[in-house]
């Protein structure tokens, strides 16, 4: 087989391994042997020069390319929201308190069968239906919920 027929399958090889691994890194070791593949098609030279030419081009690559790339592959959610904002239909939706929530004190409320940490600016006693208004300024661990009026 073909020295360049040979680098030419190696970076397919990591190509395919970048498909399946995360940290987009592979793909430069593919173009590092592309262009080794290209230098041997064209031109007679040793295994040591090849391997040199792979090693160069690998790393230009990656230090030319990787941020611009990254950048362009990063993609969103279609409809998805704002950072910050909840995206997963939450919401509006109604919990049931579960322990009791002061002004400033958290409590707990029960959603999707899970007991979350609730924050509101009212009195909530355990049993009240509360309205899921934000996520808590700690983050997504904790929700801000308003009592909702029966």
């Amino acid at each position: 087989m073909r020295a360049y027929v040979i680098w030419f399958l190696v970076g397919a090889v990591f190509l395919f391994l970048e498909m399946q691994l995360p940290g987009f890194i592979l793909f430069f070791f593919a173009i590092g042997a592309w262009v080794a593949a290209l230098a041997v098609a064209f031109l007679d030279i040793s295994l040591s020069q090849q391997i040199l030419i792979f090693t160069v081009s690998a790393v230009v690559s990656l230090i030319i390319l990787r941020a611009y790339l990254k950048r362009v592959f990063h993609g969103h959610l279609v409809g998805s929201a704002p950072d910050g904002e909840f995206d997963d239909g939450v919401m509006g939706s109604i919990v049931s308190v579960v322990e009791p929530i002061r002004p400033n004190t958290p409590g707990k409320v029960k959603y999707r069968g899970s007991y979350w940490k609730a924050y509101s600016d009212e009195m909530l006693q355990a049993g009240d239906s509360a309205r899921i208004v934000s996520y808590a300024e700690e983050g997504h661990g904790a929700f801000r919920v308003r009592k909702v009026e029966e």
